[in-house]
């Protein structure tokens, strides 16, 4: 079911109207309403919104918000309707993963599919993971890429250094990428990639991605 909410009232009387006892709404990647969003005013409206729906609507609503630790402070730099202390009461804080569970990670997935991984390497691959947010997505990365261009069902470690390991799989291949476009097609991916990036504003908040109308990357430029 479908429908669209343009008035603060529409998200309450949406979920009473649901034949349901609860209603979960998860919001995902939620740093972005302090990324994408630079209208304070607006960003006020937003919260006052949403946390009146979640005293409205009482146990019928059940709110999860996905975030990023890093941007957790942002949420106390305004009031925002009491968001940081809800937040401080119902916190679920998803620790960053040990040894073991980042080797059930690398070896669980290929045992089902009955692919061998040089022990070496898994334990290279785990040592050069550093405490970055982004290491996870640069090791699925890696093993994507290694899977790829692999033979025989097996992963060794000499596909993994042609491949610049984890940390630098991802860059050699988007390197290899832009040199084989023309001068004048670089001009154009170099801007597209700054569009799409938002610079912080401070040394605590990281920069982040941000979305772009296809019709303002697109011109004769």
């Amino acid at each position: 079911m479908v429908e669209k909410l343009t008035t603060p009232d529409d998200l309450v009387h949406f979920i009473e109207r649901l034949y349901t006892e609860r209603v979960v709404l998860v919001i995902d990647q939620f740093e972005e309403i302090f990324t994408q969003c630079r209208d304070e005013q607006e960003r006020q409206k937003f919260f006052l919104h949403l946390m009146g729906a979640v005293e409205r609507l009482g146990n019928k609503l059940c709110l999860v918000l996905v975030m990023r630790d890093d941007f957790q402070h942002k949420c106390a730099e305004q009031d925002y309707t009491g968001l940081a202390d809800k937040i401080d009461n119902n916190l679920i804080r998803v620790q960053r993963m040990n040894r073991q569970e980042l080797q059930e990670v690398i070896l669980k997935p290929s045992k089902l599919v009955e692919l061998e991984i040089d022990g070496y390497l898994v334990q290279q691959m785990i040592a050069y993971l550093s405490d970055s947010p982004g290491d996870l997505a640069l090791l699925q990365y890696t093993l994507t890429q290694l899977w790829d261009n692999s033979s025989f069902n097996l992963l060794t470690i000499s596909d993994y250094t042609s491949l610049g390991g984890v940390q630098k799989a991802l860059g050699n291949h988007a390197d290899k990428v832009y040199d084989s476009l023309s001068s004048e097609e670089q001009k154009v991916a170099r801007r597209i990639f700054l569009e799409l990036t938002r610079l912080s504003e401070d040394e605590k908040t990281p920069n982040t991605r941000q979305q772009v109308g296809l019709k303002y990357l697109v011109n004769s430029q």
